[in-house]
């Protein structure tokens, strides 16, 4: 071997390993630039839960203004009261946090 082979080897080398560090550092801004933006693009949420007592069910008026203050409907949990009769229960609803998106 001579000299000018050892010395191409090693500039192949140090080639090799700028791109090897140059990756992880790319690699490294773009997993902390979107963790940082995940992060401040979280949603919050608030939480309501309607009593509806009876035999009746909320109104579609009454859904529709909680829909209108941004309120989305999650779930229904019906109740049996003690006389045997079905009808009463909790609507649960959700809407992002004031100031939020």
């Amino acid at each position: 071997m001579h000299v000018c082979d050892l010395v191409a080897g090693e500039e192949e080398t140090m080639k090799n390993r700028i791109w090897l560090v140059a990756m992880v550092a790319i690699l490294l801004f773009g997993l902390i630039g979107w963790t940082a933006y995940g992060q401040r693009s979280r949603t919050t949420w608030e939480y309501k839960v309607q009593y509806v007592p009876g035999v009746r069910n909320m109104s579609e008026k009454t859904m529709n203004d909680l829909g209108s203050q941004g309120w989305e409907l999650v779930t229904f949990q019906a109740i049996n009261n003690e006389g045997g009769t079905i009808g009463a229960g909790n609507y649960f609803f959700k809407r992002a946090r004031a100031g939020q998106p």
